[in-house]
């Protein structure tokens, strides 16, 4: 592995860190969108950074063409991976937004509540009296935030539904703060052990 190579992936994930952040502490559907579109792009130029310093080069080849074919296996990872393209060179939303709403009218929300689950007390009452009715239960009530959407593959036409796992792990709501973590995590994993090849492969 070329060490320019695992140095420029290392600053492309540092943006797609960034870009997680930024994500996290979105107070809006604008500001959660762009966070969301750069961390495709950045994630994307992490792969493209260690394919071109991995190529001929000792073990790094076959190294990267099984990080290849986890991508292509991999739920999460292969969604980032067309949701990247997608939002790159095709014309549909990635993402929509999500608007809560009771008997079909929009919940205010506040600012810092955008993306987040917010805990409360539900208690059942009395449809007669309106009075309350037994022990109040714990629950959430999920805020406004985008929401992923199967994406297209526009050069082959092909399809790629939302991530529902991720090494073998089940993901019960794939939102993509959640997604974004988990792609950060594995991003990390994957330019340290790239980082270890260029030792190996001099």
């Amino acid at each position: 592995m070329k060490a320019i190579a695992v140095d420029l992936a290392q600053n492309k994930l540092a943006l797609a860190q960034q870009a997680f952040a930024r994500l996290q502490t979105a107070n809006s559907y604008e500001a959660a969108e762009q966070a969301w579109a750069d961390f495709l792009v950045a994630v994307g130029a992490v792969y493209s950074k260690l394919e071109q310093g991995a190529k001929g080069v000792g073990k790094s080849d076959a190294w990267f063409g099984r990080q290849k074919h986890q991508r292509k296996r991999d739920a999460l990872l292969r969604y980032l991976h067309f949701a990247r393209d997608s939002d790159v060179h095709g014309i549909e939303h990635i993402t929509h937004r999500d608007v809560p709403t009771i008997d079909g009218k929009p919940i205010v929300f506040r600012p810092e509540h955008f993306g987040k689950e917010i805990p409360l007390q539900i208690r059942k009452v009395d449809p007669v009296t309106n009075a309350p009715v037994g022990d109040p239960l714990d629950g959430t009530l999920r805020g406004p935030n985008i929401v992923l959407r199967t994406v297209t593959n526009q050069k082959f036409g092909d399809r790629c539904d939302v991530p529902t796992e991720h090494q073998g792990q089940a993901i019960e709501v794939p939102t993509p703060q959640l997604i974004a973590e988990l792609g950060i995590k594995y991003m990390i994993a994957m330019v340290a052990e790239a980082r270890s090849l260029v030792v190996q492969d001099t």
